[in-house]
């Protein structure tokens, strides 16, 4: 029963990751309209990287006014700290927005490697809890 539990959640997370991974795969075919930055900021940690990031900003799509809090879609290790600064001072930004639900944006589009890998680890780990459970059920 133990490994049903983290095999199904297993497999939940894997979907979950699935999708966020084939939305970030989608978000470069998407239209881009320009945004205004509302908000940002590097948290930091202890070490050299930045533990996180957060943005905030608007953008018009056929006259409504969206606002986000999604820098990209998937998973992603923390990169240059400074990328939020340069947005910033620019002024205006790059927004990309889905055309069929245009409250869903982002502002860097495309798959990176860990979007795209932990999917499969998470599918493969579950597959393999579920072997376990299927071992163990038929050696009781």
């Amino acid at each position: 029963m133990g490994f049903q539990v983290i095999s199904l959640g297993l497999l939940g997370l894997a979907l979950y990751t699935a999708r966020l991974a084939w939305l970030a795969w989608t978000s470069q075919r998407w239209p881009t309209t320009s945004g205004r930055m509302l908000y940002s900021a590097v948290y930091p940690a202890e070490g050299e990287t930045p533990s996180g990031r957060y943005v905030h900003y608007s953008y018009v799509v056929a006259g409504v006014t969206y606002e986000s809090k999604r820098l990209r879609f998937g998973l992603f290790p923390p990169g240059d700290p400074y990328e939020l600064t340069s947005w910033r001072s620019r002024g205006k930004l790059r927004v990309f927005y889905d055309p069929r639900k245009p409250s869903r944006a982002c502002l860097l589009a495309g798959l990176n490697q860990l979007t795209f890998v932990v999917p499969f680890l998470l599918l493969i780990l579950s597959l393999l809890f579920m072997a376990a459970d299927y071992a163990n059920s038929i050696a009781s």
